[in-house]
């Protein structure tokens, strides 16, 4: 038997053996080496003695508050630029509107703010750091794991990252900035520890210091993203800190606490109008409370059923998103021209849907309303040769402005976390037609934009799909099953929302018990943990059936990084098969 052939057979498919990895790429060792030559450099440099080996500890845990104050501080400026010009976003269209220009030229403009907004985003991903495209989280498990990409964490990647998201998410793309703060975050923790203040901080710039401090600032970036530090804690043992000790979560929790202060103390202020002072629940990623918290036990088995039903559809978004981004390897490339101009063509794509969908829902509207107040008319075209005195008696309007429009049209023009928002406390019922139409296109769009040469993350545009799946649900149980009546305590129609987007993240991402907190934290409520608790492991479950969670998938699958996890994913016996020692 040829042994070359059978160890062919049996090879098992890595990143240096499908493709040459980029420049600089090196894994990292954590071990510290003990050398006599090593202790001598750290009592040379490092100033062993028992009083500097104390000021270094001490100096450790105010290097973990900056991390903290400075990952909050990011997370400040891009929340407040994003609110900023999304502002001026719609003040352009509103401009517009005004001067009394077409329906047409209203669509160019809403259109050329966001190509010229994406095309910030794009330029600094295809042209000044390529790391800095998507979420950032899949890299920063990689480094966790013991695998450097060059330029992972350093200051260019958080500048580009930080800059970026913000005209990403301005543009209107179905992109969240959760992602790319966890990322942010991490970097900071990696540019601190390499501060050389009077040469006291050496000991701290090892390769185990630097890599706790990357996780203590990924989950700093959670904190200071959600308002919630516990949340972040668990999502970075969860996620990150694949060589996870005891000692590393109290670091963990110092980060998290510090940077939700610090979002918590300028976000209110900035944006809440809330005094300076007082901490309010201002945070860039709020929710909003749950008032009305109750639920039968009837209905556990429709939440159950929810969770599967999100792990199927994270199952089908992950499945795409790989032939997506495969295809995008082979014919588009990491950076250069094809890559910017296949931005631009998907955010043109995305803003003409978000604007069409409205535009067409007034010209309905407008068109049923002339013909019972005028009389039958064969076009819509014949209400401009109406007198003045006739359109003055029908509400009409030839353009669209975010406050005139709908509670369902409006899911579509406002921004991420306030659509949500809408989804979970609105207590007007949504029209079931557009808030399934909302599903759809939230979902494919997210799905086709996830991968493109821009920052962007999944959280709240996943979270935003599931809570449209959930209302859908919420509506037409209350509407058919549980009709809500004096007596009876079923579940509102915002948490089924809520269900569905806690379901559609876990089935994405495959994040369960740090999801389930992070979500108790940003709504305030914990009577509903239960029924989280169970729809995040139904949907991880379900989705692991058929594929790996997104991150992995991009990992794993797309780049082929050999990450060491925790377990094998078959046996070793079914990958290389027998070898027999004569």
């Amino acid at each position: 038997m040829d042994s070359s052939s059978d160890d062919e057979k049996w090879e098992v498919p890595t990143f240096a053996r499908h493709r040459k990895p980029p420049p600089g790429t090196e894994s990292i060792g954590y071990d510290l080496y003990e050398s006599p030559q090593y202790m001598n450099h750290l009592k040379q440099f490092g100033r062993l003695s028992g009083m500097d080996v104390c000021n270094n500890i001490g100096f450790r845990w105010i290097l973990l508050g900056m991390v903290g104050l400075v990952t909050g501080l990011v997370a400040v400026a891009v929340d407040v630029s994003i609110d900023y010009l999304f502002e001026f976003r719609m003040h352009i269209n509103d401009v517009v509107v005004d001067a009394g220009w077409s329906i047409g030229c209203q669509y160019l403009a809403f259109v050329g703010v966001a190509l010229c907004s994406v095309s910030v985003a794009a330029y600094l991903v295809c042209y000044v750091e390529v790391l800095a495209a998507g979420s950032g989280i899949p890299e920063i498990k990689c480094f966790l794991n013991g695998i450097d990409f060059p330029n992972v964490v350093g200051l260019k990647t958080l500048c580009a990252k930080a800059i970026g998201i913000v005209f990403s998410v301005t543009a209107g793309l179905p992109c969240g900035k959760e992602g790319p703060m966890i990322h942010s975050g991490a970097i900071t923790g990696a540019l601190v520890t390499r501060c050389d203040i009077l040469h006291t901080i050496n000991p701290v710039v090892i390769q185990q210091e630097t890599r706790d401090f990357v996780a203590a600032g990924a989950a700093a970036g959670v904190a200071a993203a959600f308002g919630a530090p516990l949340g972040g804690v668990l999502f970075a043992v969860e996620e990150g800190a694949s060589h996870m000790d005891p000692s590393i979560m109290t670091r963990l929790f110092v980060a998290c606490a510090t940077g939700a202060l610090a979002s918590r103390f300028f976000i209110g202020p900035i944006l809440g109008g809330i005094p300076w002072g007082h901490l309010g629940s201002a945070v860039p990623v709020s929710f909003g409370k749950f008032h009305h918290m109750e639920w039968d036990i009837l209905e556990m088995p429709i939440f159950a059923m929810m969770g599967v039903a999100g792990g199927l559809f994270g199952a089908l978004f992950n499945a795409v998103n790989q032939r997506l981004s495969e295809w995008r390897i082979r014919h588009i490339g990491p950076r250069g021209r094809r890559r910017f101009f296949e931005v631009l063509l998907v955010t043109l794509v995305v803003s003409s849907l978000q604007f069409l969908v409205p535009a067409v829902s007034v010209a309905s509207k407008e068109f049923s309303l002339s013909e019972e107040g005028v009389g039958s008319l064969p076009s819509q075209l014949h209400l401009r040769s109406l007198s003045e005195s006739e359109e003055s008696q029908l509400p009409l309007r030839r353009h669209l402005k975010l406050e005139e429009l709908s509670l369902s049209e409006s899911l579509f023009w406002q921004k991420n976390t306030a659509a949500l928002k809408s989804l979970f406390h609105s207590e007007e019922e949504f029209n079931l037609w557009y808030v399934l139409l909302f599903f759809v296109m939230n979902l494919s769009l997210s799905c086709l934009t996830y991968g493109i040469g821009v920052p962007s993350g999944l959280f709240v545009p996943a979270l935003l799909t599931g809570a449209a799946f959930g209302r859908i649900v919420g509506q037409l149980l209350h509407s058919y099953v549980f009709p809500i009546s004096e007596g009876q305590l079923f579940a509102a129609t915002g948490l089924y929302s809520l269900i569905g987007a806690s379901a559609m993240l876990a089935g994405t991402a495959r994040i369960t018990i740090s999801l389930a907190m992070i979500l108790m934290e940003v709504t305030g409520n914990a009577e509903f943990g239960l029924p989280i608790f169970l729809v995040v492991m139904l949907a991880k479950w379900t989705g692991d059936v058929f594929n790996r969670g997104i991150y992995d998938l991009h990992i794993i699958d797309l780049k082929k990084v050999p990450l060491l996890e925790a377990k094998p994913e078959t046996n070793m016996i079914g990958i290389f098969g027998f070898v027999y020692v004569v």
